[in-house]
């Protein structure tokens, strides 16, 4: 093989560019000692790639048990699969039968008041305008909701403690006056 060729082949292999044909023909060339003295540094690279390269082959057998284990991984994965469908179609009916039992329960019709309330709060919107409008409006109450929540859990964090307080001072109060063998 020229030097000429051979730079051409180290170049594209040093940049990652080189195919797997070029790539045996350049450590043929380099590990054969044709190249000459100017490669010498290459060659004992590619020597100390193939030594450190593992002499030891994949059994034949190898590619065989992969595909066995991939198979069985795949037959559970459609087992978990079908299995989660199961539950999701038992969940479903459950909620399918709940929601008859409970339209038979109330005598085959929904309670006047609630009717009445939900047809009041429907409103077709058919422009973005209006849709922005509700959104930010739906928003506002939302935030003013879960700030309310936050009040409300605050305060009852709050008389929790207080109570929590009072239940300690009571069992104190117990504690000293069987003690002193009042109780």
């Amino acid at each position: 093989m020229e030097k000429e060729e051979i730079k051409l082949l180290l170049e594209k292999y040093y940049d990652a560019t080189a195919t797997v044909e070029e790539e045996q023909r350049l450590r043929e060339a380099l590990l054969s000692g044709d190249a000459g003295s100017e490669f010498e540094t290459d060659r004992q690279l590619f020597e100390a790639l193939e030594a450190s390269a593992p002499a030891e082959k994949y059994p034949d057998t190898l590619d065989a048990r992969l595909d066995t284990l991939v198979g069985r991984l795949d037959r559970r994965r459609r087992v978990v699969r079908r299995r989660r469908w199961a539950i999701f179609s038992a969940a479903a009916s459950l909620l399918v039968v709940f929601g008859i039992a409970q339209f038979a329960f109330r005598g085959g019709h929904a309670e006047p008041e609630a009717v009445e309330t939900m047809a009041r709060n429907v409103r077709i919107i058919d422009n973005a305008k209006d849709a922005r409008a509700v959104f930010y409006a739906v928003n506002a109450d939302y935030e003013e909701a879960i700030s309310m929540y936050g009040d409300i859990m605050a305060e009852a964090d709050s008389i929790t403690a207080a109570s929590q307080a009072e239940l300690e001072r009571n069992y104190q109060i117990i504690n000293e006056l069987s003690n002193i063998g009042g109780l």
